[in-house]
């Protein structure tokens, strides 16, 4: 079976392990350049707190702004800081994330990974989650959020009809429906900020928590 994963909050905990951090950073910066708050502590639990129903970073620094009634002329200041790739990156894979792709290969699934980023730095936090980049017949960085065409290739490429193709994600706008539309199969991994705006019942195949989960789900597919 062709196996499509996503990669942050898929298969990395980006949303604990890279993006606290960063909007920490992006909170100094911007008090340096003159935001005021009581406590640069507070406004930082204050920046998290809103990312937990946010869909990107930026949007998340605009609530916090909003929230503390800040000028929105520090967005950029903030934003430009949050893209930045910290020096020492912490990334952890998901619970079972290793241990499901090496099952999946040892059972002859082909896995591609299709992630939304900068080459660079995915492939970095592949290498700090200790995810082998040669576990995947194939990677592809993308800086559009809609995938739909790519996994339109990736299925013509394999020769796959739609049914034999499963996509894994956390996004269910842009990871999981658009191969729901194509008539792929979809698994939901609940995690990160596709919480935020969860499939209903029926709008995906699978939903699932730990990867671990993965490779009997694939198994009774196949």
């Amino acid at each position: 079976m062709l196996l499509l994963f996503d990669l942050d909050d898929t298969l990395i905990d980006t949303s604990g392990t890279v993006i606290r951090p960063k909007l920490g950073d992006a909170v100094d910066a911007m008090v340096k350049h003159g935001l005021r708050v009581d406590s640069v502590e507070n406004a930082k639990e204050l920046m998290l707190a809103l990312d937990t129903g946010s869909p990107t970073g930026k949007e998340t620094i605009t609530r916090f702004l909003k929230k503390v009634h800040a000028p929105l002329a520090l967005l950029e200041v903030g934003f430009m800081e949050y893209q930045k790739g910290r020096k020492e990156m912490t990334v952890a894979p998901l619970p079972g994330a290793i241990e499901a792709l090496q099952e999946l290969r040892k059972e002859g699934h082909d896995l591609v990974l299709i992630s939304t980023g900068e080459k660079e730095t995915q492939q970095r936090k592949m290498i700090i989650a200790g995810i082998n980049m040669s576990w995947f017949r194939k990677i592809i960085i993308v800086k559009d959020y809609d995938k739909k065409d790519k996994y339109k290739e990736v299925c013509t490429e394999w020769g796959c009809m739609p049914e034999q193709v499963m996509v894994i994600g956390d996004k269910f706008k842009t990871d999981l429906l658009p191969a729901r539309e194509l008539g792929m199969k979809t698994v939901y991994v609940r995690h990160g900020r596709g919480l935020a705006d969860p499939p209903k019942i029926g709008e995906v195949d699978y939903m699932i928590k730990d990867l671990g989960e993965l490779p009997s789900i694939v198994e009774d597919v196949a």
